[in-house]
């Protein structure tokens, strides 16, 4: 019996990863609204208000969203869409809604920090376990899916700017094309021999003061655009959906 599940683990394994390398359409190019250029040249300092999210994150209780990412490699462009859970301190759960053969699969982490996965009806339902580092966790954007609670996202945020990154927010809301509303903008900038450039540009909500959409940029070029809708704050989430 022990062996039948060890091969069950070793053919999903082999799926998820073909899976992954096939996940690929034909970029239509970068939305037309993103440069890798500060939008922000009269931006105040951002540090107060990535301290303002912090702390407005730690009130929201149990909270979902559904998520949307797109990310550029080279010429192609993966795609991806789910819902997410969070139950502090550290419970989470996925649930895949559009990724290719990925489509309706689920990954759960544990308050003891354990990771499970269950495939989708292309993978006939099959769980296995996790390692944090395991590249099945990979949203397109190379982040793991595991990590995009708003509390480890803007952690990362604040590692940036221990190494050398300068937080910069507007002074107040600015239309944004993307989005069709207005929403303030804090970028996480980098100085190097060729100029300054945007590492992460965030667009929070003015009222929620909750992130809404989340640009990514690499060696000075767009990598993604996630974006954050329907939040649902302070709500009664069983803790059996933490596990598989």
């Amino acid at each position: 019996m022990s062996s039948c599940r060890q091969f069950a683990s070793l053919c999903l394994l082999l799926f998820l990863l073909s899976v992954s390398q096939s996940l690929t359409v034909k970029a239509t190019g970068a939305p037309s609204d993103v440069t890798p250029s500060s939008i922000l040249p009269d931006g105040k300092n951002g540090a107060p208000l990535v301290e303002q999210l912090v702390g407005n994150v730690n009130s929201l209780g149990n909270y979902k969203f559904d998520g949307s990412q797109e990310a550029q490699t080279g010429n192609k462009v993966l795609k991806a869409v789910g819902t997410f859970y969070f139950r502090p301190a550290n419970s989470m759960r996925v649930e895949v809604k559009s990724f290719g053969g990925k489509s309706g699969s689920i990954l759960v982490k544990n308050a003891d920090g354990a990771i499970k996965g269950k495939g989708g009806a292309q993978m006939l339902g099959m769980k296995m376990s996790l390692g944090p580092d395991s590249r099945l966790l990979r949203m397109p954007n190379g982040l793991s899916a595991v990590e995009c609670d708003l509390a480890s996202l803007l952690k990362r945020l604040k590692q940036e700017a221990a190494s050398g990154c300068k937080m910069v927010s507007g002074n107040e809301p600015m239309n944004v094309e993307s989005l069709g509303t207005r929403a303030i903008v804090l970028e996480s900038q980098k100085a190097d021999n060729s100029g300054t450039s945007v590492v992460d540009r965030v667009f929070i909500d003015p009222v929620k003061k909750l992130p809404v959409q989340w640009d990514l940029f690499v060696n000075g070029k767009f990598q993604s655009r996630s974006k954050f809708q329907n939040y649902q704050t302070n709500i009664q989430i069983d803790e059996s959906q933490f596990n598989l």
